[in-house]
């Protein structure tokens, strides 16, 4: 029955699509497994450098202790009076497929190792067991290399006119997407912050002492920086530039600084800690402007498979956040850099169905064959999104790669097919008998060179082989999918087709004829 076997095929086409739609698939590029992670620290002002160092040494032996488990190569670490930072360059595992398949057998028989910690559940461990001691800050970063946008990463940015409001708002942002579980090591991009002295003058109590701003900035940056006091010149005639300025400890903390002292209008010393409140804060060593706004990021990790659901998490959370008037968000040129590609993919295999379509048609100097073999293409469809979701495989580049080159592969069993059935039909066989007959023979030949296909992708498919930090593997698994699926399917849907076109021509060119040739009669009948 060709209208129950046309319902069955809908059926397992439109379902087989519908994880695509509801993007049931990863589309953006591969896992969260980042080449390179970063720690940073920002250390609280007035550090002693015995403290940095102690400190340096407790972090690299917290890595010593947990190398096994986080499965890094190397690591280095450099530090400075402000910051201390920690990278570590992790493990990168390129297995052959004879690798991969005697790791699986192990794994079966309850002799394989334990798995590393990926690289978000590393990030989730240094953050809950690193003890870190009271002012000190710490920030991450992660990259792939060969690559300077790091994988699976998620980006947020703000922009508004004042550097310090959109400060407050990172934070408070940064603060809300923390309740969203699939965000790990959540940060504001500050790595080039460094740290400041905030003097808040009280001007009330100053005018009253007759002590102005400029004497308070001019005294403190004397005493600390250091001013000119005079020339010393030697016997030989050499100038020397005399400097004088507050001694190293008395100018290594904010008690000392807070003693120093101004002259009143009444010849009486005030301590600067009288007239004013002293603190340390975050400073912006640099300003990001895009489109002359103000912008701030905010950057995290993506550790999910379901990129539709914490993507929505995400856009309900900023729906519900005021921003003052003049600041808004949106997720970066990345996120649009992304939808552009996916887009380029789309129209490229677009492309590809049309071309091998008229090629087709020109070949065979008939649109009904190329629209039967045609069918193949949804069929070899199913199979890559299955195999896509069965193997929690990302569409990524190799991916698309591998579907263009499918789609050029799996037309070709269907081309055999009707390429004989027509043959049979010219020696005089009725035409569903020469489908029938030619899936017959055919059988064999399809099944054979599409095995070969088959056995011959599976090291790409299974094995981690790279290029670019891009695996082949996709690649494999989407023509692997796509063959073993419209392999089985050929033999069943291009003869359907065939047939289900024949008989719309023969009644499309019937009801062309009956309603021409009416129309013949009426004009002959006068004459």
């Amino acid at each position: 029955d060709k209208g129950l076997a046309m319902l069955v095929i809908i059926i397992l086409v439109g379902g087989s699509f519908y994880p695509v739609y509801d993007e049931w698939i990863d589309r953006r590029e591969g896992s969260n497994n980042a080449s390179v992670i970063s720690i940073s620290f920002n250390l609280p002002a007035g550090v002693q450098k015995e403290q940095v160092g102690e400190w340096v040494d407790y972090v690299e032996g917290f890595l010593e202790e947990n190398r096994g488990q986080y499965d890094f190569e190397s690591y280095s670490s450099y530090h400075s009076y402000a910051s201390m930072s920690v990278r570590m360059n992790m493990r990168q595992e390129s297995l052959n497929w004879y690798q991969v398949a005697f790791r699986w057998a192990r794994n079966l028989v309850g002799m394989g190792k334990p798995m590393p910690m990926n690289r978000a559940d590393v990030l989730r461990d240094v953050a809950e067991r690193l003890e870190m001691p009271p002012g000190l800050k710490m920030r991450y970063g992660y990259k792939s290399r060969g690559s300077s946008d790091p994988t699976r990463s998620f980006y947020l940015y703000l922009y508004g006119e004042d550097t310090e409001t959109l400060y407050a708002l990172s934070e408070e942002v940064a603060r809300r997407l923390e309740s969203i579980p699939e965000l790990v090591a959540i940060d504001m991009d500050l790595e080039e912050n460094i740290q400041e002295l905030n003097i808040q003058l009280d001007r009330e109590q100053a005018q009253k002492l007759g002590i102005s701003t400029r004497d308070v900035s001019n005294g403190i940056s004397a005493m600390m920086r250091g001013s000119s006091v005079g020339r010393f010149y030697t016997e030989d005639g050499q100038e020397i530039n005399i400097e004088a300025r507050l001694r190293e400890e008395d100018r290594k903390s904010l008690d000392e600084l807070s003693r120093l002292s101004f002259l009143s209008s009444s010849g009486t010393e005030v301590p600067l800690e009288s007239i004013s409140s002293l603190s340390f804060r975050d400073s912006t060593y640099s300003i990001r402007r895009d489109d002359r706004k103000t912008s701030m990021r905010i950057k995290a990790m993506m550790d999910t498979d379901d990129l539709r659901a914490t993507n929505a998490k995400i856009h309900a959370l900023m729906e519900g956040f005021e921003m003052p008037r003049g600041y808004r968000w949106d997720r970066g040129s990345a996120s649009y850099r992304i939808d552009k590609e996916a887009q380029d993919i789309n129209f490229a295999l677009a492309m590809i169905f049309i071309f091998v379509l008229f090629l087709m048609g020109i070949l065979f100097e008939s649109f009904v064959m190329p629209m039967a073999v045609i069918a193949t293409v949804p069929m070899a469809g199913v199979g890559v999104v299955w195999m896509l979701i069965a193997t929690g495989t990302a569409f990524d580049r190799m991916a698309s790669v591998g579907a263009m080159i499918l789609m050029g592969i799996v037309v070709n069993n269907g081309i055999v097919l009707i390429d004989l059935a027509q043959r049979l039909m010219r020696e005089g066989i009725a035409r569903n008998e020469a489908l029938r007959e030619a899936s017959r023979r055919r059988f064999r030949p399809i099944w054979i060179t599409s095995l070969t296909t088959i056995i011959g992708m599976i090291p790409m498919a299974v094995g981690g082989s790279k290029l670019m930090d891009m695996s082949y593997s996709p690649l494999g698994r989407v023509i692997i999918g796509g063959l073993m699926v419209s392999t089985f399917l050929t033999l069943i849907v291009v003869p359907l087709f065939y047939a289900l076109l024949d008989d719309l021509r023969s009644w499309f060119t019937i009801t062309v004829k009956g309603i021409l040739t009416p129309s013949r009669k009426i004009v002959e009948e006068p004459s």
